[in-house]
């Protein structure tokens, strides 16, 4: 998955989030607020039934002087506040002893309204309805006290000129699950909700611009920088922070910078190796010419064979230079053809085991048995292999050993050309730079000795035109010398592309 798309699930996921959290928010607010209206408007009309009863009771004891038949009036109290166990009526004397105890009463049908009298039940819209009297069973024993944690008896004094014939007492209701429903009561219910939602959608929106600013802030710094390294600062570098995928951008865009910078640097290298390397010829020649045209030196061979030599010296620079530039530009012709090198490999070297025995070094060519053909071009192989001989030649001292050998590489198809000397080896601090364009250590770059300091680079880079690898291997040991392995691909199916 890509970078971009990691970055929009995680954005996705994380407004998501937000809403969500935001409508549970609102809805558990509406929930409670409606909840605690439903308790408030049940506790409202608990007390107005108890003070209806209240006054049925007034108005049953003015009228029979006694509490003998007051279990009618409960019937539709008890269907109305009835709530669950222990929920229900004790109507007590002033001195304590129960009269009335309605938690024993068999279920009744569902009444209208409270009951008056017998047989009678006053409805919602203040009529009185005649029905059948109903049946209860006069509870023998006080109710249990309320245990200590459960919600208190509201008790009502039942007054008859002045004196307290009896007291009402029921449960009190439950307390309102939602602290804040007085000021709900205030406000109102409407307001609430919609000052709850104004606030929700204001922190839902803060949130965003937090989590959009952490989000944004290292790409805020992303772009900041890339526009200093427009401008020429290369040492600007992004703070690696925020997320997996902005830390992965920066750390990208951190190490681009690098190689820029590399580039960059050996671009200006380049440049003034180009131009320390046109200088000295050149200013051979202007001193030679001039030289000759004071009269200073005789116009003789000599003087103009040293003179062709130092012409020389600038057309193998600009050569080699010029196909450098062509393999970047992926612009090298290459005429590609089916090369059986275990065969044409005594015509490359033929020209270098003649000098080689004439310096008194031992040359020696192996070749292995079943070596693929590899297809190449002819020529550019007998430059790449012309150079490391050449080296191989200029560091080799007398009584050493060159060796040529071809074989098939180990788990592969590939096939390998070895150049091994015995001369004085590549240390370990000039290893990794032998292939960099006009590096000159203490191995084969001597501008005295006729190097271009390209020979190597050159190599490399029509090896990779091969689509194949030049490495280079040496302990830097004087006498155990250095190895050049050309690694091609073999056969027509791993053909590359000529360009």
């Amino acid at each position: 998955m890509s970078i971009v798309n990691r970055l929009w699930i995680r954005l996705s996921l994380t407004f998501g989030a937000v809403i969500l959290i935001a409508f549970l928010f609102v809805s558990a607010i509406s929930v409670q607020l409606f909840r605690a209206n439903s308790e408030q408007s049940v506790a409202d009309g608990q007390e107005l039934v108890l003070h209806g009863l209240t006054a049925q009771l007034v108005n049953f004891y003015e009228e029979t002087d006694s509490w003998e038949g007051v279990e009618t009036l409960f019937a539709g109290a008890q269907q109305f506040v009835g709530r669950g166990r222990g929920d229900y009526f004790l109507l007590k004397s002033p001195d304590g002893q129960v009269i009335m105890e309605s938690k024993d009463l068999m279920a009744q049908p569902p009444v209208a309204g409270i009951m008056v009298s017998a047989g009678q039940a006053l409805t919602t819209d203040g009529s009185v309805d005649s029905g059948s009297p109903a049946e209860f069973v006069p509870a023998q024993a006080a109710g249990p006290e309320p245990a200590p944690g459960e919600p208190q008896r509201d008790e009502l004094p039942v007054v008859v000129d002045g004196e307290t014939v009896a007291i009402l007492s029921v449960l009190q209701p439950p307390k309102l699950s939602f602290p804040l429903f007085a000021v709900a009561r205030a406000v109102g219910i409407e307001e609430i909700l919609i000052l709850s939602a104004i606030t929700i959608a204001v922190v839902s929106v803060l949130s965003g611009i937090v989590i959009s600013r952490g989000l944004t802030n290292p790409l805020d710094s992303l772009a900041t920088t890339v526009q200093q390294v427009g401008a020429g600062l290369m040492d600007s570098r992004v703070r690696a922070t925020g997320t997996i995928e902005t830390v992965s951008l920066a750390q990208s865009f951190n190490r681009m910078v690098d190689q820029l910078q590399e580039a960059e640097q050996k671009r200006r290298n380049l440049v003034a190796d180009v131009a320390h390397e046109l200088r000295t010829p050149l200013s051979a020649l202007q001193a030679g010419l001039y030289a000759i045209l004071d009269d200073a030196y005789p116009l003789s061979k000599q003087e103009i064979a040293g003179l062709y030599e130092q012409s020389r010296m600038l057309s193998r620079l600009v050569n080699d230079l010029f196909e450098l530039t062509q393999v970047d530009s992926k612009q090298l012709p290459l005429e590609l053809k089916p090369l059986d090198l275990t065969r044409s490999i005594e015509d490359f070297v033929a020209p270098f085991r003649i000098v080689a025995e004439s310096m008194g070094i031992d040359f020696q060519v192996k070749t292995a048995p079943g070596v693929p053909v590899v297809l190449a071009d002819q020529s550019r192989i007998n430059q790449i292999i012309h150079n490391l001989l050449s080296n191989a030649l200029r560091h080799t001292p007398e009584e050493g050993r060159i060796t040529v050998e071809v074989c098939r590489a180990a788990a592969s198809d590939d096939v390998e050309i070895a150049v091994i000397d015995t001369g004085d080896g590549i240390t370990a601090e000039h290893l990794p730079h032998v292939f960099e364009r006009f590096y000159r250590g203490d191995y084969g770059r001597s501008r005295d000795q006729g190097g271009t300091g390209l020979g190597l680079a050159v190599a490399r880079a029509l090896a990779e035109a091969h689509h194949g690898t030049l490495d280079a291997f040496s302990e830097g040991i004087p006498g155990k010398g250095a190895t050049f392995i050309l690694r091609l691909p073999a056969g027509p199916a791993r053909l590359p592309s000529a360009t």
